[in-house]
């Protein structure tokens, strides 16, 4: 049996089933990968946002699973500058998504909270973009549904792996917090 395995150029290579894949051959599978899965999630993301840009939604969903953060520390989590997470938060606040709650025990700070309403727009933001990742999955035959379904434990190892060498792990599949905060925002 021989499998296709794809170069940055698009170029099929066969690759001979139950021999291991050369490095070049690895990397050209890896780049592969990451520059599908990304196209596909910029896609889906972009389809189906609801007029929040990717930063709005990602504080948005952060807020919506840990709860009230100082704005430095939802900075912190979204790794970007406390300046860049002040504009976001503008932005959800004057759309009504978000509001600044003085920090009772520092009156120079103050925590960033949902609003019920961005409670709804991170719903119908996931509801929206699985609606329609599920409209074109209805597009592809059976044959491609299962080779999908039947990967998706190998990605989800493959990103458990990712995020604890990220983190300096050496187990492979050992969950922390925000390996779990991956597999939440996965789903939206």
């Amino acid at each position: 049996m021989t499998t296709t395995v794809r170069s940055p150029a698009a170029n099929p290579r066969p690759v001979a089933s139950g021999r291991r894949l050369s490095p070049e051959e690895l990397r050209g599978l890896a780049t592969e990968l990451r520059v599908t899965t990304s196209r596909l999630l910029r896609r889906v993301r972009a389809a189906a946002s609801g007029g929040l840009t990717p930063s709005q939604l990602a504080c948005l969903t952060t807020l919506d699973e840990i709860g009230p953060l100082r704005l430095g520390e939802l900075a912190a989590r979204e790794g970007v500058s406390a300046p860049t997470m002040s504009r976001t938060v503008d932005g959800l606040v004057a759309a009504g998504l978000a509001f600044r709650r003085p920090d009772p025990a520092d009156a120079r700070s103050a925590f960033v909270e949902l609003t019920n309403e961005g409670r709804r727009a991170i719903r119908a933001a996931t509801d929206r973009r699985t609606a329609l990742l599920a409209t074109h999955l209805a597009e592809l035959s059976v044959a491609e549904l299962r080779r999908i379904h039947a990967v998706l434990p190998v990605l989800h190892r493959l990103a458990d792996a990712l995020s604890g060498s990220r983190r300096g792990h050496d187990r492979i599949g050992q969950e922390t917090e925000d390996d779990a905060d991956d597999h939440r925002r996965a789903e939206q």
